[in-house]
């Protein structure tokens, strides 16, 4: 696959495969990944989510803030595990998810076209508060559903209580 899926109900041809990028993998990415798979099942889109970093350590677990504010929503990060973005990965996805324009620059700089590049516009919660986190996970629900949205326009809405 090209990554130039062609259209469907506002979105790409199924399964739509969308690609998750932060810069280390271990909050902001794995936390949108997740929001934006579950809240894409609930609408019932046949999507592949994945998320990687564009720098940082390979293997490490997502931060334990990270993993404590999504299991306040019934989301499991406890078994994700730190990779680092490849080639393919880029190649592969019909759309790609970033959280900055640092990292929409990045990506574009390995290959990808700017139609293919969603910048969310969130700031690294790392090493900050429980309360940042939970704010930087609502912010990413609120993308989650903007994306399923997108992509079944028709869809029921949602499973987030939070």
């Amino acid at each position: 696959m090209s990554g130039a899926g062609a259209l469907w109900k506002g979105g790409f041809v199924p399964p739509t495969r969308i690609l998750v990028l932060c810069s280390g993998n271990s909050c902001r990415s794995p936390m949108a990944a997740a929001l934006i798979a579950r809240e894409l099942a609930a609408v019932g889109a046949d999507a592949r989510v994945s998320s990687a970093g564009l720098a940082g350590p390979t293997g490490s677990p997502a931060s334990a803030a990270a993993v404590a504010v999504m299991a306040e929503v019934g989301v499991d990060l406890a078994g994700h595990t730190s990779r680092i973005v490849a080639e393919a990965d880029i190649d592969q996805a019909d759309l790609i998810v970033v959280m900055t324009d640092a990292h929409r620059s990045e990506v574009a700089r390995l290959g990808a076209g700017a139609d293919r590049i969603r910048v969310l516009g969130v700031a690294d919660p790392f090493g900050s508060t429980p309360d940042r986190y939970r704010e930087t996970r609502d912010r990413l629900f609120a993308e989650a559903v903007a994306i399923a949205h997108e992509l079944d326009p028709d869809g029921p809405r949602s499973w987030f209580s939070g």
